[in-house]
């Protein structure tokens, strides 16, 4: 990066680790929300249970 005319070492590399990380970030955040959402289907499929009062057999 050029400012001013005086070269600034590093910088290239340092964006390149920034984005890198970034982009490691952004995929364990897509494998975590696949999971979490996997979870929350299975979950939403199970069967009500339906409980009944013994006595007149009325919905709680």
């Amino acid at each position: 990066m050029v400012i001013l005319n005086v070269a600034g070492k590093g910088w290239v590399s340092l964006i390149m680790i920034i984005l890198t990380l970034g982009g490691l970030q952004r995929v364990a955040l897509d494998i975590m929300g696949d999971y979490i959402g996997r979870i929350y289907t299975k979950v939403k499929q199970r069967p009500y249970i339906k409980l009944f009062l013994k006595t007149n057999n009325q919905h709680i």
